[in-house]
C-alpha cells in the first residue's frame, strides 16, 4: 500500500520497534499503522529488524483466525520504516484496559471467561498448524481488545515479530528461548528452553491479570523473578476460587509436562462457559437490580 494513500492520525503507542498510529486508507475506515523503524540502525540490526517484520507479515498473511488481528497491507515506500496496516483495536491492549478501566474486567467473570477463551482459541489454532507456530511473546500487551456488535469485549492476538515455527513434527520440540517478556516466562525459559508448554505458562499469567488487574511481579527485577519462579513461586493470588483460578494453577505448573495444552484448555473453557451461561444463579444475579441483594446472593452462593 502506498504511503501517500494514508492519512496519519493520533499516535496510539510506541516501543523499541517504532510507533503505532491510527490512520485512514483512501479516506475510508480507520486502521492501525505499525511502523517498524529502520532509521539510524547499524546494518546488522537493520537486517534483524527487517527479518522480524517479515516474520510478522508472513505469519499474519497465513494465520487467519477470528481472534488474531487482521493484516490489511504493508507499506514499504516510507523512508526509514516498514509499516503494517492492521485492524484498529478501539480499546487498545488488554494491559491498557486493565491499567485504565480495571472495573470492566476484574470481578466480572463472564467478561474474564470470554477474553480468556478468545486467547485460548487463537493459541490452540497456532499450535495446531503444521508445523506448529509458537507466538514466543504471549502477554497482555500483545492481546488487543475489540468491541463486538453486541457491545461485548473481544480479544485478539497481535505482535508476531517473534513468532517461530517449531521444528519437527511435535509440539515437544525444544527451542532456544530468545525474546519474550520476563514476567511471563516459565521456569524452563531461564534455562534457555522454550516449548509450547512455555506459552501455556504465559497464558496463566494473563489469567492472573484478568483476575487481579495488576501487573505480574510489579517492581521486581529479572534476577528476583527468575529465582522466585525457579523455586515454584508465582504472583500472589487473592482472587476468589473459581474456574479461571483453578485453570491458572494448572497452566503455571512447575513442570512443562504437567501443563494442559491449549486444545485441552479450549474444551475445558467451552464446557465451563456453557455451564455458567445456563446457570439459574447467573440469571437471578443479572436480573437483580439492587446491589445489596446482589451481595446477598453472592454470600449465599
Amino acid at each position: 500500500v502506498a504511503f501517500a494513500r494514508l492519512a496519519i492520525g493520533e499516535r496510539l503507542g510506541a516501543g523499541s520497534f517504532g510507533t503505532v498510529h491510527a490512520v485512514t486508507l483512501d479516506g475510508g475506515g480507520r486502521l492501525a499503522l505499525k511502523r517498524v523503524s529502520l532509521a539510524g540502525l547499524p546494518a546488522a540490526q537493520r537486517d534483524e529488524t527487517l527479518r522480524a517484520a517479515k516474520r510478522e507479515v508472513r505469519a499474519l498473511i497465513r494465520l487467519i483466525h477470528l481472534y488474531i488481528v487482521r493484516l490489511y497491507g504493508v507499506v514499504v515506500d516510507e523512508a526509514g520504516s516498514v509499516g503494517m496496516l492492521l485492524e484498529l483495536a478501539p480499546r487498545g491492549s488488554l494491559r491498557d484496559l486493565l491499567d485504565t478501566s480495571p472495573a470492566e474486567v476484574v470481578g466480572r467473570e463472564a467478561v474474564q471467561m470470554e477474553l480468556a477463551a478468545n486467547v485460548v482459541a487463537a493459541m490452540a489454532f497456532l499450535h495446531e498448524q503444521t508445523p506448529p507456530v509458537l507466538h514466543h511473546d504471549l502477554k497482555s500487551g500483545n492481546v488487543l481488545v475489540f468491541v463486538t456488535a453486541a457491545g461485548a469485549l473481544q480479544a485478539k492476538l497481535t505482535d508476531f515479530g517473534l513468532s517461530i515455527t517449531a521444528s519437527g513434527s511435535t509440539l515437544a520440540s525444544t527451542m532456544r528461548a530468545s525474546g519474550g517478556t520476563v514476567a511471563y516466562q516459565a521456569p524452563e525459559q531461564f534455562d534457555d528452553i522454550f516449548t509450547a508448554a512455555s506459552e501455556v505458562y504465559a497464558f496463566a499469567v494473563i489469567v492472573w491479570e484478568l483476575l487481579h488487574g495488576g501487573r505480574p511481579w510489579d517492581g521486581k527485577n529479572v534476577a528476583v523473578i527468575s529465582r522466585a519462579v525457579d523455586r515454584g513461586q508465582r504472583p500472589a493470588v487473592t482472587a476468589a476460587d473459581g474456574v479461571l483460578r483453578q485453570l491458572m494453577a494448572d497452566c503455571w505448573a512447575q513442570e512443562p509436562d504437567a501443563r494442559p495444552t491449549f486444545a485441552a484448555l479450549e474444551t475445558r473453557l467451552a464446557v465451563a462457559r456453557r455451564t455458567f451461561a445456563a446457570s439459574s444463579f447467573k440469571l437471578r444475579y443479572e436480573a437483580t437490580a439492587e446491589v445489596a441483594m446482589q451481595h446477598t446472593l453472592w454470600a449465599a452462593l
